[in-house]
């Protein structure tokens, strides 16, 4: 008998499909030893009102520096009643200071990887007295920011 026919296999092609990632690592600075902690408990958006205070300005004299502030650098809110920076108006004289700082613009997601944002700073008749330019990165579970000096005294970042 005649040999069978040679049987053949179709060929078969794979494609890689990317998929866009959601998330990405988080950056050095997440998890790093040069994070200064913000967690002094007049800090907190809640606090207040009580005016004057504190100002995070290392150009103050102590008794006016606020004791968790070192100036220009990388910065984590990390207290029991804040975790994160204040993004609304929590009122003037309130955060243990008179001008309270928050954050205007909005918190980035992970993805978006570090970011600018605008801090303003709330006065008894404008929610944006003053402002500064700040960097902001959200680490998953916490957020980091790059904080300057505060334009003023009696002037302070705070917390939720």
């Amino acid at each position: 008998p005649p040999p069978p026919p040679p049987t053949s296999t179709p060929a078969t092609t794979t494609t890689a499909t990317t998929i866009p990632a959601t998330t990405t690592p988080p950056p050095m600075i997440c998890n790093s030893g040069e994070v200064i902690f913000l967690g002094e408990d007049t800090r907190s958006a809640e606090y207040g009102p009580h005016g004057r205070g504190y100002c995070d300005n290392t150009d103050r004299p102590d008794g006016q520096k606020s004791p968790d502030w070192h100036g220009l650098g990388w910065y984590r809110f990390a207290y029991d009643s804040y975790q994160m920076m204040a993004d609304y108006a929590p009122g003037y004289n309130y955060c243990g200071t008179s001008l309270s700082g928050w954050l205007s613009s909005a918190h980035p997601d992970v993805i978006d990887g570090e970011i600018n944002g605008k801090v303003c700073f709330q006065s008894d008749q404008n929610d944006c007295y003053r402002e500064v330019e700040v960097r902001i990165l959200n680490c998953g579970d916490h957020y980091m920011y790059n904080l300057p000096d505060t334009p003023a005294c009696f002037a302070r970042y705070c917390g939720m």
